[in-house]
């Protein structure tokens, strides 16, 4: 199982623009390191964007809406969202700096235009394609 000490993460962190920060559970979970932020569109609802590599070794941006269950408070995804390849080149290795160096990028603004042109994961006939947001 994978480990981090908290001084690691403060580094990735610190080193990110934009208010990216390493998905610690992720890394935890499945030892890949992936940047992720969040942007609020309303009380009800929010955008997650993860920054990560493909199986090609491409850097891309997942995007997944989350509304806010009133009930327990958490949020809930419908589908798989969407996706944009960033970077088409494939990288020998996944490097974190490479994920970082983007970050420098990828404000508010220019998160919210990839929303807009990125295209809708497919289910491939086993899970829900989500409905465009």
């Amino acid at each position: 199982m994978p480990s981090i000490k908290k001084e690691q993460i403060l580094k990735i962190n610190n080193a990110c623009s934009n208010d990216w920060e390493l998905d610690t559970f992720y890394y935890l979970s499945y030892g890949e390191k992936t940047l992720i932020k969040r942007i609020e569109l309303n009380e009800e609802s929010y955008l997650h964007f993860k920054l990560e590599y493909n199986s090609s070794n491409q850097i891309e941006i997942r995007i997944d809406k989350y509304n806010i269950d009133k009930a327990t408070g958490f949020g809930v995804s419908q589908g798989r969202g969407k996706h944009k390849i960033l970077v088409e080149t494939q990288s020998k290795r996944k490097n974190i700096n490479s994920l970082i160096e983007i970050t420098h990028e990828l404000d508010n603004n220019k998160l919210m235009e990839i929303n807009q042109n990125a295209s809708i994961s497919s289910g491939y006939g086993m899970i829900k394609e989500s409905d465009n947001f």
